[in-house]
């Protein structure tokens, strides 16, 4: 319990300080609610934070545990669970919250991780027309659902920056300018 006040306190405190390839300027599709956003290359707390309220407000779920950076979740009326870990790396800059996401794997039972694929990004899977993993693409991230045998899950990763050390150079470079 004292975990999740404490992330909430800090997402409190630290929301508006985003680190994104965006920044100083404002994003054009920041996340509005349930609008999604890009996830990776992105402030490490706004991103759990926006995927926390997407998942226990939209999909009806409750934090169960958190450990470093993942987070499970469990179905407010029944025992479907779902988890959502974040790689997170620390970038040399001089700004205020230097904790990025790097990459996000979301695991847990078939049909949390469906839905969650589907409603995160309004999007909808053809059954019919193939069985091999889907992808999609929303502003820098790559999106991929992986049906790995009737046991699924999604993998997102930035689809621009291959390393850390791109992104700092490109990040440092916004910062020096006025």
């Amino acid at each position: 319990m004292k975990k999740i006040l404490l992330f909430i306190l800090l997402s409190v405190f630290t929301f508006g300080q985003e680190i994104s390839p965006y920044h100083p300027a404002k994003q054009d599709n920041a996340w509005r609610g349930y609008e999604p956003t890009q996830l990776t290359f992105y402030d490490a707390m706004f991103v759990a934070g926006a995927l926390q309220n997407f998942v226990t407000d939209r999909m009806a779920m409750v934090v169960t545990g958190s450990d470093a950076s993942t987070y499970h979740f469990q179905d407010k009326f029944s025992t479907g669970k779902l988890n959502i870990a974040l790689k997170q790396e620390k970038i040399k800059s001089n700004v205020a919250v230097p904790e990025i996401v790097i990459s996000i794997k979301i695991s847990g039972d078939k049909d949390k991780v469906y839905t969650f694929f589907v409603e995160y990004w309004g999007t909808t899977i053809d059954w019919g027309a193939k069985k091999a993993d889907v992808e999609r693409t929303h502003m820098q991230d790559v999106i991929r659902l992986h049906f790995n045998g009737g046991k699924p899950y999604i993998t997102i990763t930035n689809g621009t920056y291959k390393s850390t050390s791109d992104f700092e150079n490109f990040f440092n470079t916004l910062l020096e300018k006025p």
